[in-house]
């Protein structure tokens, strides 16, 4: 059986354009108690992601639960405009800056 790295960026590499915000969540844990635990918490964090982000969602790398998200905009502070952080498009979202 091939083991699987658990860390945060192994989970954003398989799923481009997100980041891995929570986990890992062993939610199929040997003890029944122990898997039902895990579950809640990955749904807590799911839930408190959500809020934030609408494309947030629980996803499995592995035998473990992860919580991802999109990638976040940056702000540049002289020019308040948000910029995406991936992607080399050129793509500029946000509001021109006054002059």
């Amino acid at each position: 059986m091939k083991t699987i790295q658990q860390n945060g960026a192994s989970v954003a590499r398989e799923h481009p354009g997100f980041i891995a915000i929570a986990g890992p969540f062993a939610v199929q844990h040997t003890k029944e108690e122990f898997a039902k635990k895990y579950q809640d918490q990955a749904v807590g964090a799911y839930r408190e992601q959500r809020k934030i982000c609408r494309a947030a969602c629980i996803v499995m790398h592995g035998t473990q639960a992860w919580v991802i998200r999109k990638k976040p905009l940056t702000v540049d502070a002289t020019t308040k405009a948000a910029t995406f952080t991936s992607g080399k498009l050129g793509i500029f979202a946000g509001r021109m800056a006054r002059k």
